[in-house]
């Protein structure tokens, strides 16, 4: 039986959310395991005092804690150093594996002959409160297909072969797209991805949303992947962080922006405020375009998602 290695990093998350998501990666009917849990948040003693306990009574834990706060990426790498498996799966910190996550996952991915593998999540509340699902195309083409236009392969859920972090050198610090660009990047690099169709996960949706300007920024970022090589030759970190201090990079977010706002008050006094100049500074956009392809492809990808799950 092969050491998988479960990667969860950990910031702020409350304590009994932590427990959860660490007891169900322990008692998993997959036992040989190795848990990396990474503490990116050293100055919070209570989580620090839980995550040394859990290290202490069970030898299967890897414990490391930053010396300060480094961010999700250098977390991760950090993580993938300490790694010994011969598989490596994600988990976050709030989030709940089914008990068979890890068998069920890693038997789908050598008998597809796959090189990492997602699955469907089951979305829940910040109570445990089931409250929809995330279902994702499970072939390798049609993942292929739709990752252009949106994320495909659930970062919670992955679980691959080394030689995917050890040919891709880990993360890349790509702003709150570092798992997108990793998925990017592996298709470049001729691997196999596939998703499980089954649900492995209780994902938690939390009230404590992400502002907009941030997705707008993290929208941004994906589709300068997706326009500038995409599955061809992926942009340097260097080419990005360029676009995102330039002229062109201001001017496409005050677009989105006000696209976004346009689409929250179509039905309110407020769309008066929209001025015909800021119309055609839209429409001109091609980030517009893509945005509205997108939300085409979305709708699409779910029908073909509904249709194959009444087919099964």
């Amino acid at each position: 039986m092969e050491i998988i290695s479960v990667l969860l990093c950990t910031y702020n998350e409350p304590l009994k959310y932590l427990k959860l998501s660490i007891e169900s990666i322990l008692s998993q009917t997959y036992t040989n395991i190795q848990l990396i849990i990474v503490n990116d948040n050293p100055k919070r003693a209570d989580m620090a005092d839980l995550l040394a306990a859990y290290a202490r009574e069970d030898s299967r834990i890897k414990y490391i804690v930053n010396p300060s706060n480094i961010g999700l990426v250098s977390s991760l790498n950090a993580g993938l150093k300490n790694a010994i498996g011969k598989y490596i799966a994600r988990m976050d910190a709030d989030d709940i594996a089914t008990k068979d996550r890890l068998e069920k996952q890693l038997e789908f991915l050598q008998v597809k002959s796959y090189d990492m593998v997602g699955c469907n999540a089951i979305k829940i509340d910040e109570n445990g409160k089931e409250i929809g699902y995330l279902n994702v195309p499970t072939a390798h083409e049609k993942i292929k297909e739709y990752q252009l236009y949106g994320g495909c392969v659930l970062h919670p859920t992955w679980l691959g072969k080394r030689e995917v972090f050890e040919k891709l050198n880990g993360y890349r610090s790509v702003y709150a797209c570092e798992d997108f660009d990793f998925i990017l990047r592996a298709i470049q690099n001729g691997f196999k991805i596939g998703n499980m169709p089954a649900y492995g996960l209780y994902y938690r949706i939390r009230t404590e949303s992400v502002s907009s300007k941030a997705n707008i920024r993290q929208k941004l970022t994906m589709y300068y992947l997706i326009d500038n090589g995409a599955y061809q030759n992926v942009p340097s970190v260097e080419m990005l962080e360029k676009y995102l201090n330039s002229v062109k990079y201001k001017d496409d977010f005050a677009t989105l922006e006000m696209y976004e706002f346009i689409k929250a008050n179509m039905k309110t006094k407020k769309f008066n405020l929209v001025r015909i100049y800021d119309l055609f500074r839209i429409i001109r956009n091609k980030y517009f375009y893509r945005n509205l392809i997108e939300h085409l492809k979305m709708k699409e990808r779910e029908k073909y998602i509904t249709t194959q799950n009444n087919l099964n």
